[in-house]
């Protein structure tokens, strides 16, 4: 009996390592990896707006948000987008990233922000999830919400 409480006991005490190193890494690495996405997001956002370009779209997308639609899916969404006009800028970003661990895939690095950013018909709201690859950030979603996109809303006219 002794010796099954010394194992579970020394079993227990390893996991309470396993956990504190967890979070002594999150702690190192976290700050980190939510200044990358962070940036990413700030250079892409207005590199995507600016065209709506579906080239431009598929090089910073994601394998998973390329499988979801077709590429004339994805043409027709952005020429969509277009209906806002010139983008202007990016008003605010927040939000962070997330590291998990799964069987099977091992670590996943993921980043979810709401980027507040002004068109030329007005304010928009995008949500953004990133996966993090050997290759960099990509999107994993990229949903624009817009009063300027609703059914019947005419886009502002052009400024002089």
């Amino acid at each position: 009996m002794k010796k099954a409480l010394m194992i579970l006991g020394g079993l227990f005490l390893a996991a309470i390592v396993l956990v504190g190193a967890f979070f002594v890494y999150m702690a190192v690495v976290g700050p980190g990896l939510d200044q990358e996405s962070k940036a990413y997001v700030m250079e892409t956002v207005p590199v995507l707006c600016s065209a709506f370009d579906l080239e431009t779209f598929k090089k910073h997308s994601s394998p998973e948000l390329l499988k979801a639609a077709s590429p004339e899916e994805l043409a027709k969404i952005l020429s969509w987008f277009k209906r806002l006009g010139q983008f202007g800028r990016i008003v605010d970003v927040t939000g962070d990233s997330n590291v998990s661990f799964m069987l099977g895939s091992g670590k996943v690095v993921t980043a979810k922000y709401r980027a507040k950013v002004e068109f030329e018909t007005g304010p928009a709201t995008i949500q953004i999830v990133l996966v993090k690859r050997d290759d960099g950030w990509r999107y994993r979603l990229f949903t624009i919400n817009s009063m300027a996109l609703m059914p019947g809303q005419a886009p502002a006219p052009p400024a002089s």
